[in-house]
């Protein structure tokens, strides 16, 4: 009955899904999982979203499954990277048959940038390596949470603790990834000229060590700095970019109003580098043209990707057209924003609520109150802005039009 369905929708696999995982184990998922790679939707979010799904909750917490479902994803999201933690601790527990698959998908999630994206992962890394009595490595996962905590909320003063302890036992000398960690949480805390001289000493430094450098300049407005490391890192230590650091030399660009330099490097990655463009590095060149108001190139970019454009493209071209109040760009993005299956609630909100906006900037008070009636009818609701900021050590949180609320 599924091999012979000319309509593909989510809802029928959905359904088709909801009665496999009645099953006990990942044995009834292999051929609906083969459906999917033969249809073209082991990249859709929502879909394999549900097939982690099970590996998280089912019995025999598949961390094997798990992995290979997670190295086929172009693009994870929150909810992929949550439903792994759920799976990393499931599996924990020192069964010694899983310490393997267990490092590969630490190794994944390192090699595309996730790793330190959700804390949830972390604290699930920590717990996987300490019960399958991998100590030292359990120890090195809580030192970089750390590390991260203090580049996140931007606790210089608790960071620059962590390197002098660092220093004193003398860790700096052999361990490239704490030294990379340093990098990242000085450069995001404004010390760009000590994570500079901290990165020229890292030993051995791998892509890691570049992404946060490169990440550093682009975050301070070195484009053309972050652009030459492109080069350095495969001349000083032989190194080719890999996708992560193509798209914050990418980023870079963008923050830099750099047109040129951002095409040529999204035209070129694949001659280069051996690298295929992804919807982020499609993402941030359209969302460098549309700064530039130059919403032509940005459409050519568009029409010219090799895949259907999602929701990152869409949305870069929303935000940009916003900016400049193209009222046409901006319908055709939220159009196409709300066609796309796997968009979630808050997405949905947020570019209906934009949409409202450039109808009340044009002055076409209908149209923004017919899209305002859409938003209510829909039961969605606006998060509200929140900002914070470090006073003497304490965090302190702002949300949009109301007082100080912690």
């Amino acid at each position: 009955m599924i091999c012979t369905r000319t309509e593909r929708s989510i809802p029928a696999w959905k359904w088709c899904m909801s009665m496999a995982q009645q099953c006990t184990n990942s044995k009834p998922f292999m051929p609906i999982h083969a459906l999917f790679i033969t249809h073209g939707l082991h990249h859709n979010n929502y879909a394999v979203s549900q097939l982690l799904n099970f590996c998280a909750f089912n019995n025999s917490g598949d961390l094997s499954y798990a992995s290979l479902l997670f190295s086929q994803l172009s693009s994870p999201n929150s909810t992929n990277t949550r439903l792994l933690y759920v799976v990393l601790v499931a599996c924990s527990g020192g069964l010694s048959p899983l310490e393997l698959e267990g490092k590969k998908v630490h190794c994944w999630l390192m090699k595309n940038g996730l790793a330190f994206a959700n804390a949830h992962v972390q604290t699930a890394l920590v717990r996987f390596y300490s019960e399958s009595k991998l100590l030292d490595d359990a120890r090195k996962m809580f030192d970089d949470i750390a590390l991260t905590a203090c580049a996140k909320v931007g606790a210089l003063e608790q960071g620059k603790w962590i390197h002098n302890y660092v220093s004193k036992m003398n860790l700096l000398t052999s361990d490239t990834f704490l030294g990379t960690q340093l990098v990242e949480m000085y450069a995001k805390c404004g010390c760009i000229d000590i994570a500079v001289e901290l990165f020229e000493g890292i030993p051995k430094r791998n892509n890691f060590s570049w992404r946060a450098m490169i990440g550093g300049f682009a975050a301070h407005g070195y484009a053309k700095k972050a652009i030459e490391c492109l080069e350095r890192m495969q001349i000083e230590d032989g190194i080719k970019p890999d996708k992560v650091v193509i798209l914050e030399v990418l980023a870079a660009c963008t923050h830099a109003g750099l047109t040129r330099q951002g095409q040529l490097l999204l035209n070129n990655m694949e001659s280069l580098y051996g690298i295929s463009p992804e919807h982020g590095h499609y993402s941030c060149v359209v969302d460098l043209f549309c700064r530039s108001g130059q919403f032509h190139e940005a459409l050519e970019v568009i029409n010219c990707m090799p895949m259907t454009p999602g929701a990152s493209v869409w949305g870069a071209l929303l935000n940009g057209c916003r900016v400049h109040n193209y009222l046409i760009l901006v319908e055709f993005a939220v159009k196409n924003l709300l066609e796309i299956e796997d968009g979630n609630e808050a997405e949905t909100n947020s570019c209906l609520v934009q949409l409202s906006n450039v109808y009340l900037s044009a002055k076409k008070g209908d149209d923004a109150r017919r899209v305002r009636k859409m938003i209510g009818d829909r039961g969605l609701k606006k998060s509200l802005g929140c900002s914070s900021i470090n006073i003497d050590g304490k965090v302190n949180e702002f949300v949009a039009l109301i007082h100080l609320v912690k």
